[in-house]
């Protein structure tokens, strides 16, 4: 029989459920139908009412699937309407055939635009052989910021020697007279509009950054809080946003950032106060995973490590719950209709956050 590639509809729920079980197990995320709906539905920046899921049929029955979310990006000065590719597979029975190749590839003509935050040397290749540029695979680096030595020296760890090494990077931190209190709701839609207008042009290629995705992405996850951290200029304008989440494993608390973004100046002077927030609130580890970005030597002076990608993971990946990952997959990569519009990026070109795609998954 031929293969069919086609968008999910709602009626094919109970047969992609029953599928998604045989790969991922029973307690799987993507079992949740609400938050399934939210991923690949509900996006602001979803163009129909169509799921953005591709499944491949064959034998009359969903035999794999690639999952996608809506969404807008920033290239070169114009907003572009696309997706992220996020979940794939093939049932065990119909795997080695192809169909990997094929519904990655089918899914491409529900887009105009794609990229993709992670994937593993299987989907790596197949993302090439469908003409993704993958930068050679080049992985996100770490930023992270250490409070409290005690508590880090706590965590499992591959390389304790590059521990003690990193925990001597960070100097006692002082604390400021700066309050800098989180908002658990987005800042107003003007304020987001005029952040964002006017900070946009800094990123070359990125996420579109607007009031209704921010609403949607964070403060309205269906598992996750978020808090808002803002910083003002001296004509009271918003000039920078910090987008984080707090994660706690027994009498530890880390604080993930998971976007940040505004001008310089702005950026700067959040992350300052984001450090003496985080202080006070004994938070023993900040981190933020990303491309290349143009904030690099605000984190620098304010005393981020960046880690590069093969000491990016020594400390623990995820938080909660614990877990010691040796395989460190945070590889980007995007594709456009018009391969014209991405010949010339480069990967220091593109800015991508633990935030995009569907990279941070609260529990």
């Amino acid at each position: 029989m031929p293969v069919e590639i086609k968008l999910f509809k709602p009626e094919m729920w109970q047969e992609f459920r029953d599928l998604v079980q045989i790969s991922y197990g029973l307690n799987y995320w993507m079992l949740d139908k609400r938050y399934f709906d939210w991923w690949y539905h509900d996006s602001p920046q979803n163009w129909d009412d169509n799921y953005r899921v591709t499944v491949v049929i064959l034998d009359n029955k969903i035999v794999g699937f690639v999952n996608q979310i809506a969404n807008s990006f920033w290239v070169k000065g114009k907003t572009y309407r696309g997706t992220w590719y996020t979940n794939g597979m093939i049932h065990p029975d119909y795997r080695g055939h192809g169909l990997g190749t094929k519904v990655y590839d089918g899914a491409k003509k529900f887009t105009k635009f794609a990229a993709v935050v992670s994937f593993n040397t299987p989907a790596g290749h197949i993302f090439n052989k469908i003409g993704f540029n993958t930068f050679n695979w080049q992985r996100m680096k770490r930023a992270i910021y250490i409070l409290n030595q005690h508590h880090v020296r706590q965590l499992p760890c591959f390389d304790n020697n590059l521990l003690e090494k990193i925990i001597n990077h960070f100097p006692t931190l002082k604390i400021n007279n700066k309050v800098l209190s989180p908002l658990k709701l987005v800042p107003p839609k003007d304020e987001i509009t005029h952040l964002w207008s006017t900070s946009r042009d800094r990123y070359l290629v990125t996420t579109e950054r607007n009031y209704e995705f921010l609403v949607w992405r964070y403060q309205n996850h269906p598992r996750g809080k978020y808090l808002f951290f803002t910083n003002y200029d001296n004509k009271k304008m918003l000039n920078a946003l910090v987008i984080a989440r707090v994660e706690s494993q027994e009498n530890l608390k880390f604080l993930r950032i998971v976007d940040i973004f505004g001008k310089t100046e702005g950026v700067e002077e959040i992350l300052t106060n984001l450090l003496n927030w985080a202080k006070s609130e004994y938070i023993c580890l900040i981190d933020f995973f990303c491309t290349n970005w143009p904030d690099y030597n605000a984190f620098i002076q304010n005393n981020f490590l960046i880690l590069e990608p093969t000491h990016a993971n020594f400390l623990p990946y995820l938080f909660n719950p614990i877990e010691m990952r040796k395989e460190y997959h945070e590889m980007i990569g995007i594709w456009a209709e018009n391969p014209s519009l991405i010949k010339d990026i480069r990967y220091e070109d593109i800015y991508f956050v633990r935030g995009d795609a569907d990279r941070d998954r609260p529990h």
